[in-house]
């Protein structure tokens, strides 16, 4: 072996070296210099092309993500070992007070910096007396150092920035340093100097535990504000902290529908920014996404769902909700049955299936309303703590998770138009809740551990992995919906997908402004597309809206190409809905009744003319005509007569009795 240098590349190849021999490998290293062995050596691009595993200092907890094949295996922090005890007198000086440590690598030398800088630097640090700064240094300075100031050839970096004085970590940002002073929660000034430091030092400054300096034009007075500010500001030491103590975390967003995706992504980019390590497997994903955030993407789901329905003809999601409890019942399970062909068919399931089985997941959060079709990867990683989410106000189906007691006779089935509040009304519904119970985990339930079971060895019965969840959070609010008995572990988060009123973009803020006697927004949300409708049906809303000039119509329909449309009706493709929702002019909001629409229709105040469609549309629709902000049309039998009638009879111009609060 001839490695006449110990530099950063040394350190990680010798780790590696070591523990290879540790395990009775023979190893031979060979140093930088090899021209006298290269006798004979074919180009080095075929050699290159030889390499048939990758082992990459890069984690994305530290790095932007970037897609990566199978071989090529992140190994970051390799060298950070478990600290040990400092030396006797070096320990003696850390142990006194607060320092600062300040280290430019293996490859900078301080003296390169030149003296005028140099002289800056230590008056920063002469000013700075409360501090013990402990400056990496071979030889001596070319002038006078403060008392405070301990200059030695080398020290044990990791263990000094293990110590709990470490205030500051001074850096060139080489990332073996930044990997050591972010696993040991210590704040960076970052003074980059050549190659990826510059990135390193942005990715630290991202993250909120760094500040970069331009070591270059470095003063006394500007390098002192600098340190005291990454010092006094907790702020940077909360974040470092982050990013030590964020948790791996799985989603299992099983359930395909763009609207639930909405209601995780608050959620998953949440976790994320408070410094988590993601990971979402989801139909639905973002192009995106943020920092800490990975999606696995199960592409195939929707092809599945929509196979035989490539024209409108076939389409029946119209009478979806409408062929009654029963029938819907025995639809959800087809429903969740082609979402698990379609997942069992894509690139994300396999990625995650592909992912060893001792990989560490902290937690896993499932979506429980899309039961647990991919809820085998909480046995395959060693069941780690369980959370269930639901974009669903269902309390109902919660209790089977989390062993309160379920009274159907006045919860109202989940999945319909509300509990008829007769004798036979409540019989009623407790044989559709039951029916429901039964069928799920005596029918569904082993339809879909027979699809799966093959894919998870030793995978136990589905209901055990279900009752694992020690924690639900349901979009469900008293204010809004009917009140039912939950446990402490089931928490209501209605709302929490809508965001602060942002500015319209400059084309919808023009047509909001200039609606004088007020807009009505026309979208029936993710699932159903407004081309669905049929043909007859279309034209049934365009003559009822020709028959308002008065109004402004915004409709979100897929093609803006649509026949016969009169000029106050403009067609979009996309538009900011909670924003334009949040605006003065908006009078009227015709939905399909999404429990997301409903929250934010009605947190905007703004009445809404419901057309469900199918699921718990209906029940959303009912809960909102019994608080006195809504009514609605069947989709199948409305006339435009009746649509005119209903917008008219609904008093916009006033707002009265279905209330308005909108102010933007």
């Amino acid at each position: 072996t001839e490695i006449k240098q110990q530099n950063h590349q040394y350190n990680v190849v010798n780790k590696i070296n070591e523990a290879l021999a540790a395990r009775g490998h023979n190893v031979t290293a060979i140093g930088a210099d090899i021209d006298h062995y290269a006798v004979g050596l074919p180009p080095v691009a075929q050699l290159e092309e030889s390499a048939r595993l990758a082992l990459v200092n890069y984690h994305p907890v530290f790095e932007p993500s970037e897609p990566m094949l199978p071989n090529v295996i992140g190994i970051a922090g390799l060298q950070i070992q478990e600290p040990k005890r400092l030396p006797k007198d070096l320990k003696e000086i850390a142990d006194q007070r607060s320092f600062v440590f300040f280290s430019l690598g293996t490859n900078t030398q301080p003296e390169m910096l030149g003296e005028q800088r140099i002289k800056h630097i230590v008056g920063a640090f002469r000013e700075l007396s409360q501090f013990t700064i402990f400056w990496k240094v071979k030889g001596n300075l070319p002038l006078e150092v403060p008392p405070n100031l301990v200059i030695r050839p080398w020290f044990p970096q990791s263990d000094l920035l293990a110590h709990p004085n470490a205030k500051l970590f001074i850096s060139h940002c080489g990332l073996l340093s930044t990997h050591e002073a972010t696993w040991r929660a210590v704040p960076i000034l970052g003074v980059p100097i050549i190659l990826d430091q510059f990135m390193n030092a942005a990715n630290s400054v991202k993250a909120g535990m760094a500040l970069e300096y331009d070591i270059r034009n470095v003063t006394k007075d500007t390098f002192k504000s600098t340190i005291l500010e990454l010092i006094t500001n907790s702020t940077y030491k909360k974040n470092a902290l982050l990013r030590i103590f964020g948790a791996n975390i799985l989603v299992l967003e099983g359930l395909a529908s763009p609207s639930h995706h909405i209601f995780f992504r608050v959620i998953n980019e949440a976790l994320a920014a408070r410094g988590h390590n993601v990971t979402s497997i989801s139909a639905d994903v973002e192009i995106n996404p943020v920092a800490n955030l990975t999606y696995l993407h199960n592409e195939m789901v929707y092809a599945e769902l929509y196979k035989g329905y490539e024209d409108v003809d076939n389409m029946n999601l119209l009478d979806f909700g409408y062929d009654g409890n029963l029938a819907t019942i025995f639809e959800v399970e087809e429903y969740y049955l082609n979402t698990l062909a379609g997942i069992k068919k894509s690139t994300g399931y396999k990625q995650l299936l592909a992912y060893p089985d001792d990989f560490k997941f902290d937690l896993v959060i499932y979506d429980y309303m899309g039961l647990p079709t991919i809820l085998g990867f909480l046995h395959k990683f060693k069941n780690p703590p369980l959370i269930g989410v639901t974009a669903f106000h269902a309390v109902s189906p919660t209790i089977n998770l989390v062993g309160s007691s379920f009274n159907p006779s006045y919860i109202p089935f989940y999945f319909g138009s509300g509990l008829k509040e007769t004798f036979f009304g409540r019989v009623e519904n407790f044989f559709l809740c039951f029916f429901d119970y039964f069928h799920k985990y005596y029918v569904v339930f082993p339809k879909i551990y027979s699809v799966v079971k093959d894919d998870f060895p030793g995978l136990p019965d589905l209901t055990e992995l279900e009752r694992q969840t020690r924690l639900t959070l349901i979009n469900y609010s008293p204010a809004i919906h009917d009140l039912e008995p939950m446990l402490p572990n089931v928490i209501p988060i209605a709302g929490m997908h809508v965001q602060k009123v942002k500015s319209l973009p400059k084309e919808f803020q023009e047509i909001l402004d200039n609606a004088k006697n007020g807009l009505i927004l026309f979208s029936l949300g993710t699932n159903v597309k407004s081309w669905m409708l049929g043909d007859e049906r279309i034209q049934k809303f365009i003559e009822a809206f020709r028959n308002l000039p008065q109004y402004t119509i915004l409709w979100k329909f897929d093609n803006e190409k649509i026949p016969n449309v009169p000029s106050n009706v403009i067609i979009k493709r996309w538009m900011p809905q909670n924003d334009i929702l949040a605006h003065r002019n908006t009078k009227l909001f015709i939905s399909h009744c999404g429990l997301l629409s409903s929250l934010e229709s009605t947190w905007h105040g703004v009445p809404i003319l419901g057309v469900p469609i199918f699921l718990d549309q209906f029940t959303n629709s009912e809960t909102l005509i019994k608080a006195g902000i809504s009514e609605s049309i069947n989709v199948r039998s409305f006339t435009s007569a009746e649509v005119t009638d209903v917008i008219t009879n609904l008093k916009l111009h006033l707002n009265e009795d279905y209330g308005g609060s909108n102010s933007s």
